[in-house]
């Protein structure tokens, strides 16, 4: 190769090299489907948006950061969704542009487009949309006309089904404007019966008892209930509730988030003869909605459905001792490490930690259930004024977690409660079995003997 080619070759590619650089690099890299973009507009200028059907026109104005549905109906717009119809609209692209003029419009399905889909950009005063025929004959693509023009273009079938959206689908389908990590109180009323719980560090029931609450349990409900949605909306006005049911609600539902004056209420009916949906309306509104009838089975019949019914609340890294008293027996194991664990009562001795840790886990996962007494008269009833089993468990800084007092067994179930609360519960008998009554409960097998 002679000096002039190799002249010539450098200079070629220096030339290509700029071009990158200034359409790649600085330009930013180009979408190779631009030029078969129908519209230059971006979704987030979008300030209004149209679909027509056959079935129904719906119109949709931005405002500010939300979206408002002027028709069919006055309501609140489902941003999320509206915001997918905006990016799919103004992102359409056209396949192939047919050559020549339609001599015939039917002839596409476009003498009366199945559905019109339209747009406002910011500061436009003129409308921009696409018309939507007949599929081709693969049936892959659909044959439009963009901004009313003669031309007919291909674009895909899947943007029909992306912009062919019921007022529903655009519509907020949200029943509560409620934060479930701010409510504090809850509280269920069915009929005359109302139960209320309240969160300070842990929910607890207040009415029509005392006592813990199922954490999770209410943390669901709770979450559940601010986030109940449409699934259709059966009146917008309701001129009555009755035929609802809603009149007189089987179930109300008082949110209240911390330092509200008033909650917020969901009031519940059952439809009758449709089994798999609820009424529902927000008081305050006269909107009624249909939403799934599974959020009913989230709500408790009683305090006792969403009580707590475990008695040790414990992670087992925290725990310091077991003690296990038997009568005038106990024994009793201590942690000398991360994982190492030694028996301290009735004398020192060696602790095998897989057992340790079954025993931990087999009293963390102790469940009541029945409830005996509320408020027991005498304890001797339960066998619980000399209790045959006293289990305590204690953390690393000296304070207890709770003792567990065992009493009598009755039919298959044990009586128990908790030292200085009042309940009794019962608990099946066969999940007390087997607990440790000696140090060697504590040691692994020795080597060579049977298990």
């Amino acid at each position: 190769m002679n000096t002039r080619t190799t002249l010539i070759l450098a200079i070629l590619l220096a030339i290509l090299g700029g071009a990158y650089y200034f359409t790649e690099v600085r330009g930013g890299k180009r979408d190779p489907d631009e030029a078969k973009r129908l519209f230059a507009a971006k979704p987030e200028d979008v300030e209004a948006l149209e679909i027509r059907t056959a079935q129904e026109t719906i119109r949709l104005q931005r405002q500010g950061d939300a979206w408002q549905m002027e028709e069919p109906i006055q309501a609140k717009g489902d941003r999320a969704a509206i915001a997918a119809l905006a990016a799919s609209l103004v992102g359409a692209k056209a396949e192939r542009t047919l050559e020549g003029l339609p001599q015939h419009l039917a002839d596409f399905g476009l003498d009366k487009p199945e559905l019109v889909a339209r747009f406002r950009g910011r500061g436009d005063s003129q409308w921009r949309g696409l018309e939507f025929g007949g599929k081709n004959p693969t049936g892959a693509w659909a044959y439009v006309r963009a901004d009313e023009k003669p031309q007919v273009v291909l674009v895909s079938e899947g943007l029909r089904g992306a912009l062919n959206k019921t007022a529903l689908d655009l519509r907020e389908k949200s029943l509560m404007a409620v934060d479930a990590d701010q409510v504090t109180r809850l509280v269920v009323h069915r009929g005359p019966q109302a139960l209320e719980l309240q969160k300070g560090a842990e929910w607890e029931i207040v009415k029509p008892v005392k006592a813990r609450a199922d954490a999770w349990r209410v943390t669901e409900l709770v979450r559940r209930v601010a986030e109940a949605r449409a699934v259709r909306f059966s009146a917008d006005p309701a001129v009555d509730l009755k035929p609802f049911g809603l009149d007189k609600p089987a179930v109300r539902l008082e949110l209240w988030e911390r330092d509200a004056a008033s909650p917020q209420v969901l009031a519940l009916a059952e439809a009758v003869g449709k089994p798999d949906i609820l009424y529902a309306r927000r008081e305050g509104s006269m909107t009624v909605a249909a939403v799934d009838k599974a959020l009913l089975t989230d709500v408790p019949k009683d305090a006792w459905e969403i009580r707590d019914k475990s008695f040790f609340h414990y992670a087992n890294k925290d725990v310091k001792r077991v003690r296990l008293a038997w009568g005038d027996k106990a024994v009793a194991v201590e942690r000398t490490g991360e994982t190492a664990w030694k028996v301290v009562e009735p004398a020192a001795g060696a602790a095998d930690e897989p057992r340790v840790t079954d025993l931990l886990f087999k009293l963390s996962g102790l469940r009541a259930d029945g409830l005996a007494a509320e408020q027991p008269g005498r304890l001797e009833r339960y066998g619980l004024d000399k209790p045959e089993l006293t289990v305590t468990v204690t953390k690393a800084d000296g304070r207890e977690v709770g003792t567990l007092l065992v009493g009598k067994e009755d039919q298959d179930r044990r009586y128990v409660q908790m030292k200085g609360e009042a309940p009794v519960y019962t608990i099946p008998a066969v999940d007390l079995k087997d607990l440790p009554r000696a140090p060697d409960d504590f040691r692994g097998k020795k080597p060579g003997k049977k298990a």
